[in-house]
């Protein structure tokens, strides 16, 4: 958005110094375009009136483009701006045009700068999460397997496993130490026995 300041501006063309160069403008492309219109043929030339305005309005734009530094430059300047007229008017058009497309291009520049930046700083964020997603998917692992553990731990032994898992020689020591006692107790039902089929 243009900043305009319209106080400013008003005050600064209502000033002396600015009038007088706008004066010398004007006249320098009155004298251009009167000259302008003596050199074309009749047949091709505008209407005086006509070259007259061209040649002030190609002065002043020629002013503000251009911007000359001295009095004398001035006066030329605005002397050659009001001969060329219309020409002039094409040539400022095409330069104020060739600056638009300057600035719009700079202007995209930046804008694809910026937006290749951010895909930039996109790919890094992404490739961070998924070195994060690594690091997670690693510890649930850990976790698993540290539950599977502790599950393990606190389970209570099985005894048929065990015994299974001793086979025959490890329940031997039990065997031997039950043995005297059913001993004892086939003895006592054989002599019950022989007691009742006695006479």
């Amino acid at each position: 958005m243009i900043d305009f300041n319209t106080p400013q501006v008003a005050s600064s063309l209502l000033s002396k110094d600015t009038l007088e160069v706008i004066a010398a403008a004007s006249l320098g492309g009155l004298v251009g375009g009167f000259g302008n219109h003596l050199r074309t043929p009749n047949e091709q030339s505008p209407k005086l009136h006509v070259s007259l305005i061209l040649g002030v309005l190609a002065s002043l734009v020629a002013l503000y483009v251009l911007e000359p530094s001295s009095g004398v430059k001035l006066v030329a300047l605005s002397i050659a701006a009001g001969y060329g007229g219309k020409a002039t008017l094409d040539a400022m058009q095409a330069r104020v045009q060739a600056q638009i497309a300057q600035q719009q291009a700079q202007q995209a520049r930046q804008d694809a700068a910026q937006a290749t930046q951010k895909a930039e700083d996109s790919t890094r964020k992404l490739v961070q999460a998924i070195g994060m997603g690594r690091k997670a998917l690693d510890h649930a692992k850990n976790i698993h397997g540290a539950y599977a553990e502790l599950k393990k731990a606190f389970t209570p032994p099985d005894p048929s496993a065990a015994l299974s898992a001793q086979g025959p020689a490890g329940a031997l020591p039990g065997l031997q130490q039950d043995l005297p006692g059913e001993l004892s107790k086939l003895g006592q039902e054989l002599d019950s026995l022989e007691g009742k089929s006695g006479p």
